[in-house]
């Protein structure tokens, strides 16, 4: 069986990117801001995906745009938790910069 490929956003959940634990306040308004966009965008890719259309092309077409829409949100949370590191020297804020940087210890 193939291995299921994960979308943009189940990707950032899976990476712990909207976790705000220990955000500061504005930080957390925006990425919880940001993850109800992708939330919304990733519902409407799934429904895409679902539904039956006389067009396999258009709906293709849609599931990419949907998720190189949410890729860019994604992009503007990344943005965000770098701004809080560079003033608050806070690392790592996700479980991804955890791995990265026990891989780096460990080099």
């Amino acid at each position: 069986m193939a291995e299921k490929i994960l979308s943009a956003y189940e990707r950032a959940v899976d990476d712990g990117l909207f976790n705000t634990d220990r955000a500061p306040a504005w930080a957390a308004r925006d990425v919880g801001d940001l993850e109800a966009r992708c939330a919304e965008l990733e519902r409407t890719r799934k429904g895409f995906e679902t539904k039956a259309f006389p067009d396999d092309a258009i709906r293709e077409e849609q599931v990419r745009w949907l998720n190189e829409s949410v890729e860019t949100l994604v992009s503007y949370v990344n943005d965000i938790w770098e701004k809080v590191q560079q003033e608050h020297d806070l690392l790592p804020f996700t479980q991804a910069d955890q791995k990265h940087d026990e891989l780096e210890a460990a080099a």
